[in-house]
């Protein structure tokens, strides 16, 4: 093969490994492509290892990640929807307990919020709620960009007429220390928030290593070809 052409077609297939592996925003509505999608080393926080009714201070932290809001008095809270719904557990996306506030357990739409870690490229999680929902009503935001609620993807029933919907961002191109969860603000619905997971998603290593080898190949043919001159 003509040498032009070998170093022109290298320089393609490096380019377009380095943009395979930096599929730079991606974003999920659908918990099982999230979680598929991540690395094994993963963080979630669930709420089932904190007491029902533990509050979480505006700048408190809980597993590596810090709430800051203001709700005009009223705290967030662990909580296990008792006051919610009158007796028995409220239910959650995974084992009893979510995120909710000390006012009847739920969050009001309008009570936005802010997620801060130590830098991350992914973060997901699920937001539960029995109201009838509209697109976007419901927002998580990083520094690269942002995915709305999707009524289309809408988990099924938990059982008790409340509903499921998941968010989630990753970002292999860049790394972020803050989540923002937004909402419409009109005060429409109530939601609780559970299942908060967050990961670092390295650049995959074979393909990293079939990048530097190709480097390495166009390298020692220069260096040949000079030789040879």
């Amino acid at each position: 093969m003509n040498k032009y052409y070998l170093q022109s077609a290298l320089c393609i297939a490096i380019v377009l490994i380095c943009s395979a592996s930096n599929a730079s925003f991606v974003t999920y509505t659908d918990q099982a492509a999230f979680l598929n999608a991540l690395p094994s080393s993963t963080q979630t926080l669930n709420f089932d290892s904190l007491s029902a009714g533990t509050a979480i201070a505006n700048g408190d932290t809980f597993s590596g990640i810090t709430f800051n809001y203001n709700f005009d008095g009223i705290s967030m809270a662990v909580t296990d929807g008792d006051q919610f719904d009158g007796g028995g557990p409220f239910d959650t996306t995974s084992g009893s307990q979510f995120l909710g506030t000390n006012d009847f357990d739920i969050f009001l739409d309008g009570d936005d919020f802010n997620l801060s870690f130590a830098p991350v490229n992914a973060i997901g999680m699920m937001f539960i709620t029995a109201d009838a929902m509209f697109e976007n009503d419901i927002i998580l935001s990083t520094d690269g960009g942002s995915i709305g609620l999707s009524v289309a993807d809408a988990g099924a029933d938990l059982g008790d007429g409340s509903i499921p919907y998941f968010l989630g961002i990753i970002d292999n191109s860049n790394s972020f220390t803050s989540a923002n969860i937004t909402t419409t603000g009109n005060g429409f619905f109530l939601y609780n928030v559970d299942d908060i997971t967050t990961a670092v998603v390295p650049l995959p290593g074979a393909l990293w290593w079939f990048g530097s080898g190709l480097v390495g190949l166009m390298a020692s043919r220069r260096r040949n070809q000079k030789l040879h001159i």
